[in-house]
């Protein structure tokens, strides 16, 4: 079995803090530990899903630009739509270049919530 990086202790006093945070930063929309678990998951699941669906993403640009030249469309159409993939394309590379980082928050929250 593979052994955690927190105790449960440690977590609880972790889930506390996130507690206290909330209640002290932001009108106390987590109010108990419950609540600051399920957060603490759908972070988690964003976070993994940032991570996979970033390196997809990149990966496909020359297949989309490609079918997009490739289209019916007028050609006024055909650059909105390159316009928009390249705002998506610059999004998603500054996300990538923090990838590491998502990597990192990923792995910290699954070690919170997984006992």
């Amino acid at each position: 079995m593979k052994k955690t990086i927190f105790s449960s202790k440690d977590k609880e006093a972790i889930i506390a803090k996130v507690v206290e945070f909330n209640k002290k930063y932001t009108n106390g929309g987590i109010t108990n530990s419950d609540d600051a678990y399920c957060r603490l998951l759908s972070a988690r699941s964003i976070t993994e899903a940032i991570c996979d669906f970033n390196e997809y993403f990149i990966d496909s640009v020359p297949f989309i630009v490609d079918a997009i030249n490739k289209s019916d469309y007028p050609d006024f159409q055909k650059k909105i739509m390159i316009s928009g993939l390249h705002t998506e394309t610059a999004t998603r590379t500054f996300l990538d270049r923090q990838n590491e980082n998502l990597v990192f928050l990923d792995s910290l929250l699954y070690e919170l919530i997984n006992n």
